[in-house]
Parts: structure tokens; sequence; C-alpha cells
């Protein structure tokens, strides 16, 4: 991802008068790292970085808005079914996993308490939390066990 920001940051308006090209080179065939989404061979959608979508990351959904907002989907392409950013990404207070040890698989739930901030707003990014913040938001998040072999 942060070779993608970069490119991102680099193509604004007026890039052709300081750059020539812009070329950004990934390992691999698939773009974007660590955030990698493509579909497998049996069609199934395969993710390798929704961490970045559990609204933390709050410059990774600040470019996800400014790349929306750049295409403007609603005036180019009205009939496109994801138009904005709201549209790609729903919030989800349940987060599932899975780890496979001992020969079985065991489910992790954790539970998010929603608010109505909105991830990569400019007032969000620039409120840095106080201890305070940090310790009541580590203690409103709920993690379930269930286990099944």
């Amino acid at each position: 991802m942060a070779g993608l920001a970069a490119a991102w940051r680099l193509s604004e308006p007026g890039w052709r008068e300081e750059l020539a090209s812009i070329t950004v080179y990934q390992r691999g065939w698939r773009l974007g790292g660590k955030g990698a989404s493509s579909r497998g061979a049996n069609g199934r959608i395969e993710e390798h970085g929704l961490h970045l979508w559990l609204g933390y990351y709050e410059n990774a959904f600040r470019l996800l808005r400014e790349c929306y907002a750049e295409l403007d989907r609603p005036r180019t392409d009205p009939a496109a079914p994801i138009r904005t950013w709201r549209d790609a990404m729903l919030p989800a207070e349940t987060v599932g996993l899975e780890d496979r040890r001992n020969g079985g698989w065991h489910h992790w739930l954790g539970q998010f308490t929603p608010n109505e901030l909105l991830p990569g707003e400019p007032a969000v990014c620039e409120q840095t939390p106080s201890a305070g913040d940090e310790v009541r938001r580590g203690t409103t998040v709920h993690v379930e066990v269930s286990r099944s072999c």
C-alpha cells in the first residue's frame, strides 16, 4: 500500500511539470502488497490485508476516500454498483478470524462497539487520543473465543 499511496500522491495535478512518468513496481502480480485482494482459482475472493480496514488506519481510509472523490462516479458513472467509498465499505461490529493449530480450526470472534465517527475524516485524523481514551477503547472491545475441532 505504501507504493500505491506514494504513486497516488505523486500523481496530483501538475505532476507532469516535475516528473516524466510514475511507475509502481510490485513483487508478484497483485497490486497492494499486504492489502491485496483478488479472486482465486475457484472464483473466491482472497484477502491478505483486511486489517487495513478495521478502522484503525485513518490514512488508508483517507486515501480510499480521495480516490473515490476523484473518480466522482455519481457524476461520471451513475450506473456503477459501487459509486462511493461508503458503498464499498460497510461497518461491521463483529470480526471473525480462524486459527489452525493442533489439527483443528479455532474460531476467534471480536465484538467492536460502534460509534458515529467515520474513518479517514480530517477531524478524526488530526485527533490524538489521550491515554484515557485508549484505555476506555481497549476495555470496550469484547473478544469471544469459540472452540471447535
